[in-house]
């Protein structure tokens, strides 16, 4: 009897997100085929490593788990340990991601480009499978953290080279006040 092995988890995400790379072929790939895509692969089985699944108790931990050798994207793995919040942010670059673990809370806000800031309007709850994504740009400002008790992790791509994670992603913005 012969035995089909199957890709890793990981590099059966990153082939689906090259095959849309190559349909789009040039006139950009919808952030939404790219969350399906990450929301698939995570409801069919938990697949990140221990070393993936690291938190820092200080803010939540990001690890690059996959960078395009054409700079195209990148994946990355954010843990996030109970009660963890990333900053009010718009993003310079399309995002995509689901929730591989635990549950996350993604606020809504309105920006006002008057005043240089940004006004809540509601939120979503994520759970496993669940997510969300955007276009760069100041018409998507969100929040994302976990409200519960315990950790959660959420795949993430971006599109941005790996060198660029640090600078290419996230446009904070302030809170604006009533």
């Amino acid at each position: 009897m012969t035995m089909i092995l199957e890709k890793d988890p990981l590099s059966t995400l990153v082939s689906e997100i090259d095959d849309l790379f190559d349909i789009a072929s040039g006139n950009g790939v919808s952030p939404g085929s790219i969350q399906s895509v990450i929301s698939a692969s995570v409801s069919r089985h938990f697949w990140l490593t221990p070393a993936q699944c690291q938190s820092n108790p200080d803010r939540y931990a990001r690890h690059i788990i996959h960078a395009d050798k054409q700079g195209r994207y990148t994946v990355a793995a954010l843990v996030w340990k109970a009660g963890q919040f990333s900053p009010i942010h718009a993003h310079r670059t399309w995002c995509a991601l689901a929730v591989a673990r635990g549950r996350l809370q993604e606020r809504y806000f309105k920006y006002d480009a008057l005043e240089a800031a940004a006004y809540y309007q509601s939120s979503q709850e994520h759970r496993p499978g669940g997510g969300s994504c955007g276009a760069a740009g100041t018409h998507l400002v969100h929040q994302l953290g976990n409200p519960s008790g315990a950790d959660a992790i959420s795949i993430h791509v971006y599109g941005v080279d790996a060198a660029q994670m640090t600078t290419g992603v996230n446009q904070l913005v302030k809170l604006a006040v009533y």
